[in-house]
């Protein structure tokens, strides 16, 4: 058991308004959890802070907000600092400071907090608050990664398939779009089909790149569900359809992809052939 843990544990307060807040009863977990946070209860401080921020019943405050959150961050929890270099980032409660960001950001990453790894790897790309630095930003997309989050993972897959800060490496990159893309991450999915497709990085598999183009089109994405429509068409790792290529095609012509509605005007002209 963490030390914070046990504090929160053996704080009356804490917990009382813990259970006050699951029950909805929002005003009043508020009055208890300030108790705690001015008795220096860090997790405490971050939870006023973030009910500042969009929880019913309280007012929302960014400048208090900022200051309880502060307060928790300069206590060394990880999840406030990372929210303070959101805050810093965004001017939430301040005026924006991209190297006051980086500053906190660091401080979480250096918790091994993945989302303020995977943004310290960003801010480094871009410049941001910082020199720009393809290699540093590879270095902290892969920590962020290997702790699992599927931002980073989807950041490093595509600096290797670019070959920024890294050498370019396709298997790497699939390896990370795969990870992404079993996390949810839609643009990871159209990737990934994308190398199925092709080959690149793997073994080249229309069936394949199918499945994972439908995964992607189911979320919306638009370029997705025209190169799946495509493949419906042709007939190309799924069983021709034009039906389902027309309503694919449908689908991202109203996304305002162009090749969708000049492919949906040709699958329209064969299946009135057709009938």
């Amino acid at each position: 058991m963490s030390d914070l843990t046990e504090q929160c544990r053996r704080d009356g307060d804490f917990v009382e308004g813990s259970r006050l807040f699951r029950a909805g009863r929002y005003r009043e977990a508020y009055a208890r959890m300030v108790a705690s946070a001015e008795h220096g209860n860090p997790l405490a401080q971050f939870t006023v802070g973030t009910m500042h921020i969009d929880c019913p019943d309280i007012e929302r405050d960014p400048g208090k907000a900022f200051a309880w959150m502060e307060r928790s961050a300069e206590q060394g929890y990880a999840e406030a600092q990372y929210q303070m270099g959101n805050f810093h980032y965004l001017g939430y409660g301040t005026d924006v400071s991209y190297t006051d960001a980086m500053s906190w950001y660091m401080k979480a990453a250096g918790q091994d907090h993945p989302q303020a790894q995977n943004q310290v790897g960003l801010m480094y790309h871009d410049g941001t608050g910082v020199g720009k630095d393809d290699e540093a930003a590879a270095e902290w997309f892969e920590r962020s990664a290997r702790n699992g989050y599927s931002g980073a993972q989807y950041n490093l897959a595509s600096l290797y398939e670019m070959g920024e800060g890294v050498p370019l490496d396709m298997e790497e990159a699939f390896y990370w779009y795969e990870m992404a893309a079993d996390q949810g991450v839609t643009e990871a999915q159209y990737d990934l089909a994308l190398l199925y497709y092709t080959g690149r990085g793997t073994t080249k598999d229309a069936k394949k790149a199918a499945e994972w183009y439908r995964r992607a089109a189911d979320a919306g994405h638009p370029e997705a569900q025209y190169n799946l429509g495509l493949l419906y068409m042709e007939g190309e790792g799924v069983e021709r359809d034009y039906d389902e290529a027309m309503s694919l095609f449908e689908r991202s012509a109203a996304q305002g992809v162009k090749d969708a509605k000049d492919a949906l005007r040709l699958v329209k002209e064969t299946l009135s052939r057709m009938r």
